[in-house]
């Protein structure tokens, strides 16, 4: 299958600011980045199946977006939910773009470790807080994760070591252009 010309919107207007707040690390960040992710909503209905195995590719993008640090203990960055184009792609009908989620990366120990907490579309268009838990050895592991860690809710975070962790808060508001 060939992959499609997607088009940037050339006037997107749905814009929001996200807001990390960081409670209870007790470091700083070497880094913090950003990523948006996008996906079409609807690619049973626009993307042709496999002729083998009959799944529909799901066409997904990720764009980076800027991270500035406000201070110790507080980052934004903006990201844009109608980034891309509703086109007809393959001839099958328009393909519907959506900003699955925007992702922030906190690196720390010279790169080592990388926190990846996340917030959904859904609660970023409506302006929802997100709070997102780490535990603390996860800062002071010596040879860094093996993956990025995303976090986790705390009703998901081990009663045992729920005095142990930090969290970082996603919050968002539409910006008005």
């Amino acid at each position: 299958m060939k992959t499609p010309d997607i088009k940037p919107n050339p006037n997107p207007k749905q814009h929001y600011e996200i807001t990390m707040t960081v409670d209870g690390a007790p470091k700083g960040f070497d880094s913090v980045s950003g990523s948006m992710q996008y996906v079409v909503k609807n690619s049973d209905a626009c993307v042709a199946p496999d002729p083998v195995s009959g799944h529909h590719s799901n066409l997904a993008q990720f764009l980076p977006f800027d991270i500035k640090k406000v201070d110790e203990h507080t980052y934004k960055g903006t990201v844009v939910t109608d980034h891309f184009l509703d086109a007809d792609y393959y001839g099958l009908g328009v393909c519907h773009w959506v900003m699955s989620s925007a992702m922030a990366v906190f690196k720390i120990n010279g790169n080592s470790i990388d926190l990846r907490p996340s917030i959904l579309n859904e609660d970023l268009v409506a302006e929802k807080s997100v709070d997102v838990y780490f535990p603390l050895a996860d800062l002071s592991a010596s040879d860094g994760l093996k993956y990025g860690d995303g976090g986790q809710p705390l009703a998901e975070v081990s009663p045992q070591i729920r005095q142990a962790v930090f969290h970082i808060t996603l919050s968002s508001r539409k910006e008005t252009p």
